[in-house]
């Protein structure tokens, strides 16, 4: 990812869907201390939730960047990792580590294909029971002047950015309300703030970025 990167945070607890939105920025590059941050939560999650045996995290584009980098701090501190990324043998090392299942859970995943979405929220209905973070984070930029960049080329990024990301949040919303139980959850969408300031070269990019402010929408609909 750029080094422009926020996390908007919807979160629904137990039986009360109250929501929540956070916008923490980094300002210096690509950083851990945000991820470990995110992953700390698991702590508050278990307060709340005392019923929760564990804490399991469903991660999109966990192949690279914060999407890899928010599994294997999931892993360290003991939780249940949901890897989803479209070639899952980019993670056999990482599986060679982590050989249970029931400690990673790798699952193959192209959100600009709805029907893989919802086989990937079923197959962790079957082996784990529920989920408690979704973490929205499978994207890529497309950077070029907008009369520069081919029309096919930034709809490919927005059938990822947009759609993608928006049918993971219905999902994940509707597997918090009718599949955890207690009912809750918490949804982290991984956006940028060129969704907020628009930069030169990445005019495509910066609007798919714009649509993530349908996270708030989404946040205020629960409160």
């Amino acid at each position: 990812m750029d080094g422009f990167d926020l996390v908007w945070i919807t979160i629904l607890f137990a039986c009360y869907p109250y929501s929540l939105t956070l916008t923490p920025t980094l300002d210096n590059g690509f950083s851990q201390s945000l991820v470990q941050w995110v992953a700390s939560l698991s702590t508050t999650w278990l307060i709340l939730n005392p019923w929760c045996p564990f804490v399991s995290l469903l991660v999109t584009g966990a192949s690279t960047g914060f999407g890899l980098t928010m599994t294997k701090c999931v892993l360290k501190n003991g939780d249940i990792a949901v890897a989803t990324l479209r070639s899952p043998s980019d993670l056999d090392a990482l599986r060679a580590e982590h050989p249970s299942p029931e400690t990673l859970l790798i699952i193959k995943l192209d959100v600009t294909k709805p029907e893989e979405i919802s086989s990937a929220f079923n197959e962790v209905k079957e082996k784990l029971g529920r989920i408690d973070y979704v973490f929205n984070n499978a994207g890529y930029a497309v950077v070029g002047e907008v009369e520069g960049v081919k029309e096919a080329d930034a709809r490919a990024m927005f059938e990822v950015n947009f759609w993608g990301a928006m049918n993971v949040a219905k999902e994940a919303l509707e597997f918090f309300r009718e599949v955890n139980k207690p009912r809750g959850g918490c949804l982290l969408t991984n956006s940028s703030t060129v969704g907020l300031v628009a930069k030169p070269p990445t005019g495509w990019y910066t609007a798919s970025k714009h649509g993530e402010h349908r996270s708030r929408s989404i946040s205020r609909s629960h409160a």
